[in-house]
């Protein structure tokens, strides 16, 4: 059954040339714009590289705002105990910001954790991103940023 539902996909593409499942796919040829397209959008690959390390880490990020979480949370029991030493009804006062507190200190929290997975998958895309550009430097000539920015040569 599968076969005869196949049938209809390959009808038309000879089997037998390899080269003609690739034609087929692409029925018309590249014009020489899209070539020329294609060439500029691999000489822009090591703007993607830029673009996928950051100015600051995600981890970065995290440490400084689990740093303003335990900053907030020191400032305002400081400033809570202070009013209770001059108000007896302050302990009603007290008791909303502290929940904030405790709520921020687990957001905080919560951020580093999904820091560190978004790390390790940046880690994993950044190898990826090199062994793309492996293969790319083989086939094509790709200037440095330094350089600027202009259409991949082909080493073919």
């Amino acid at each position: 059954m599968n076969v005869l539902k196949l049938r209809k996909l390959i009808e038309g593409i000879d089997t037998k040339n390899p080269a003609s499942v690739s034609d087929s796919l692409h029925a018309e040829g590249w014009t020489s714009e899209e070539k020329k397209a294609a060439l500029e959008a691999i000489g822009r690959y090591n703007e993607y590289g830029r673009q996928l390390s950051r100015e600051a880490s995600l981890m970065e990020i995290a440490h400084s705002l689990s740093e303003v979480a335990k900053h907030a949370q020191k400032f305002l029991s400081e400033e809570l105990e202070g009013r209770k030493k001059t108000d007896e009804g302050a302990w009603f006062d007290g008791v909303m910001p502290e929940r904030n507190m405790k709520e921020l200190s687990k957001c905080s929290e919560e951020f580093k954790k999904y820091a560190m997975e978004a790390h390790v998958l940046e880690q994993r895309m950044q190898a990826l991103y090199e062994q793309m550009g492996t293969n790319l430097n083989r086939y094509f000539e790709i200037k440095d940023l330094q350089e600027g920015v202009s259409p991949a040569v082909s080493k073919l």
